[in-house]
């Protein structure tokens, strides 16, 4: 896990996992109420008069209050959103985490959730390597 970024002052860190450990190392550290912020995708939805028209899917950069919290293949994140465009706010949101995706975590850190990223900052992947030869 990359740490990249740490203001303990004001509770926050940004982080980018390398690998799955790094992602339950994350899930582990959360907690319900967090904020977390990252890059994600949205449809975006438009209305004219009382007609709503789905729009495109846009990158865009949202913070939410996390409610719900799993992990699979992937760490997914939901809650409302409360730092984004001004038309979205409020409304509800799934963040998607996968290796190599930065998050900004602001919460009020304990120390055995710093010791829990310290030790997964220097943790390595351990390589298993095998070679079959078929030599007949």
């Amino acid at each position: 896990m990359e740490i990249l970024k740490t203001d303990l002052k004001h509770g926050i860190i940004t982080l980018k996992p390398v690998n799955m450990d790094d992602l339950w190392h994350i899930q582990q550290i959360l907690e319900i109420g967090d904020k977390v912020t990252a890059k994600t995708e949205r449809k975006t939805t438009i209305k004219r008069g009382q007609e709503t028209v789905k729009g495109d899917r846009e990158t865009m950069i949202l913070g939410i209050e996390a409610e719900k919290i799993s992990l699979e293949s992937q760490l997914r994140l939901t809650g409302k959103i409360i730092d984004g465009p001004e038309n979205i706010t409020h409304e509800h949101h799934t963040l998607v985490i996968e290796p190599g995706t930065a998050l900004t975590i602001e919460k009020q850190w304990e120390n055995h959730q710093l010791e829990r990223l310290r030790k997964a900052k220097i943790k390595k992947p351990l390589l298993f390597i095998c070679v079959l030869d078929r030599d007949e």
